[in-house]
């Protein structure tokens, strides 16, 4: 498939191209896991003016306990990979009401620099293997609380790069000891409210 969401009230933009979704559960059942696979060859998600993923190669795979009863959805086992980097995710989300509540929790499998560059569009090509890289990042987040036309859960996301390095053949010199700490947060229930906080960016050229 090929999907496009445009919701303007919301300056919400999503655009999925060659999405193919798998799942396997038996829908008979009260209370039952639900095994999915979901690959997209480009992702494009924007919010406010803000792309969170631009030509982001998706491919998941989700186990998801379903209590239909409690429309409620817990994830028991997950491999998320956006480009090279391995997310692992884990939490709820639950639609008893037009509400949708959510706690929801976040974090890269690996600690390789050079996981993070593939989600640079421009790192991310048939040069990508040519580059060589070295370091460590922390990645994680959550996102926790209510969502609907006027909520927004919390949410955050820290991102740090350790003695990062990185070149490729048409750069002339490498980039080296790349430093950074990096957190965007916001704890209301609005998105004006959203916090970026660099504390540290250095890198030598």
């Amino acid at each position: 498939a090929d999907i496009i969401y445009d919701d303007r009230s919301a300056n919400t933009y999503a655009h999925l191209q060659n999405l193919n979704h798998v799942g396997m559960g038996d829908f008979t059942q009260d209370l039952f896991t639900l095994k999915t696979n979901t690959t997209s060859s480009k992702m494009n998600i924007s919010q406010g003016g803000i792309k969170y993923f631009n030509n982001t190669h998706l491919d998941a795979y989700l186990d998801i306990v379903m209590d239909m009863v409690g429309s409620a959805y817990t994830i028991e086992r997950s491999n998320v990979k956006l480009n090279d980097l391995d997310i692992d995710l884990s939490g709820k989300i639950a639609m008893p009401t037009d509400d949708i509540s959510m706690d929801l929790k976040f974090k890269s499998k690996e600690t390789a620099f050079k996981k993070l560059l593939s989600l640079i569009p421009s790192m991310y090509t048939e040069d990508y293997k040519s580059i060589k890289a070295d370091g460590n990042i922390r990645l994680e987040g959550f996102a926790k609380g209510i969502y609907n036309e006027k909520k927004y859960p919390a949410f955050e996301l820290d991102i740090d790069v350790m003695d990062g390095e990185f070149s490729y053949p048409d750069l002339a010199f490498p980039v080296k000891n790349i430093q950074m700490d990096a957190r965007i947060n916001n704890r209301k229930d609005y998105l004006d409210a959203t916090e970026v906080e660099l504390s540290k960016l250095h890198f030598t050229l």
